[in-house]
């Protein structure tokens, strides 16, 4: 049986982080391997997620911040007890490239990946500093190496970026990417084989993740999900009309790092972990996100979708990662249907039959490429 380390975001406080980070690993285990998560403390997620946020200047600021404090209080504690009941993770901490070159004598290989690893606006936006431990810089034996799923989350690379994963990324003994593009791009970047696999979310059955997940007391059973990673008034305007056109209630799920969701303070759901988010998602009657890994729940229990994408001409869109969730599921052209909601618009989607089918198959391909990695 192989020693397996896999590495990746695990500590950052975000609900696809987390729950990717226990699909793989868990995965992974089922099918036969002995894997745990490095315990890396990557700076950037420990002073996003983990250190007290400075206080600001000024009463109702202060007000303000106080209300945070204590709405993200339980927020954080779900985040915490998910993190301690569901994560296999090392028993030792690294904390610099340093200590964890000492790792490398205890496993057979390393798998770096999934989530955003290898996209330098994911850690310091810096490509000169951003965290290259993701790569496995820090592994000297190249046939150790290997990723499952890793996303750059980007359509360009820049000159600066394609060196960096030409030096770091030459060596694996194989690459898997979470999003078509990003497996093009380095397919071509390095003249190397690289596919592209599910996120490890999929790789899960629904049956599956209803054993992760658990229930949260609402007053309204019936109700339009919104889960907003970046603010905005135009979410909760429209989820707000959304309800009403439905008949149903709205309720919000307030990410810890996110600072407002909506004004209305009393459809912001509290103590919302990640084994929550699954239940929400789940018994939502529709979902309105701008979520990668929001949708990829909402597509697998057959969500209608209110998704809204990255303007085209942003250089730093990401819509390529939707995109590839798109084919993964088999979602056809026709099967999106554009709304517009004042200033912007929404895709809309609904999910039949054959999007359960096809998301079958990818998850049986990604799976027989995990297979061959760690057996």
């Amino acid at each position: 049986m192989k020693k397996i380390a896999v590495l990746t975001t695990h500590r950052a406080n975000n609900y696809g982080a987390m729950l990717q980070s226990y699909a793989l690993t868990h995965k992974i285990n089922q099918l036969g391997g002995d894997c745990e998560i490095l315990d890396y403390r990557c700076e950037c997620f420990e002073k996003l997620y983990h250190h007290l946020i400075a206080l600001p200047i000024g009463r109702t600021c202060i007000a303000r911040f106080l209300r945070r404090c204590f709405r993200d209080r339980k927020t954080y504690q779900a985040f915490a007890d998910f993190r301690k009941n569901n994560l296999t993770v090392s028993t030792e901490v690294y904390t610099d490239k340093a200590n964890l070159s000492d790792s490398e004598s205890l496993y057979d290989i390393f798998i770096a990946g999934s989530d955003q690893i290898w996209n330098p606006a994911n850690t310091t936006g810096n490509v000169q500093t951003f965290e290259k431990p993701y790569l496995l810089d820090f592994v000297k034996d190249s046939s150790k190496k290997y990723s499952y799923a890793a996303s750059i989350g980007l359509s360009v690379v820049s000159d600066d970026l394609a060196n960096v994963y030409k030096e770091l990324l030459s060596d694996f003994q194989c690459l898997t990417l979470r999003e078509h593009k990003g497996a093009e791009l380095l397919r071509e970047l390095l003249n190397k084989e690289t596919k592209a696999v599910c996120d490890p979310v999929l790789l899960l059955t629904p049956e599956e993740w209803m054993n992760v997940e658990k229930p949260i007391p609402l007053k309204n059973k019936d109700y339009i999900l919104v889960y907003n990673v970046s603010g905005g008034k135009f979410f909760e305007d429209y989820a707000l009309a959304l309800a009403e056109q439905r008949g149903c209630d709205v309720y919000f799920i307030q990410a810890p790092v996110v600072k407002c969701v909506t004004k209305n303070r009393k459809k912001v759901l509290t103590g919302v972990g990640p084994a929550e988010f699954i239940y929400l998602i789940r018994n939502a009657r529709e979902l309105v996100t701008n979520s990668f890994h929001g949708s990829a729940f909402g597509l697998m229990f057959g969500k209608r979708l209110h998704l809204k994408l990255d303007a085209l001409n942003n250089p730093n869109q990401r819509n390529s990662r939707l995109e590839s969730l798109f084919k993964f599921f088999g979602v056809r052209d026709e099967q999106i249907v554009i709304s517009n909601a004042g200033d912007f618009q929404l895709s809309c989607i609904t999910p039949n039959q054959e999007n359960h089918e096809a998301v079958e198959n990818s998850r049986r391909y990604s799976l027989s490429i995990l297979t061959n990695m760690v057996l």
